[in-house]
């Protein structure tokens, strides 16, 4: 396992608890959204190669996560 891979895990577990305590502290499901999001965003990245494709997939893999994110605050 490389140090990035090691440093992306370590951020996915705090993630996922900060998701976990939002939940249970009934909090704003935007927020929970949110760190979901970004959770979604920091595995296509790393783990789906993402990161050494075209800038344009990034660009569009951050629209698509940030549409979600807007959609969802605007049905709220």
């Amino acid at each position: 396992m490389t140090r990035r891979n090691l440093i992306i895990w370590i951020l996915l577990i705090a993630l996922t608890t900060l998701g976990f305590v939002l939940g249970e502290h009934r909090s704003v499901p935007f927020t929970i959204l949110a760190v979901a999001s970004a959770k979604g965003f920091l595995v296509a990245r790393q783990f789906m190669e993402l990161r050494n494709a075209a800038v344009v997939w990034t660009f569009a893999l951050a629209s698509v996560f940030g549409g979600i994110l807007v959609i969802t605050l605007v049905l709220a």
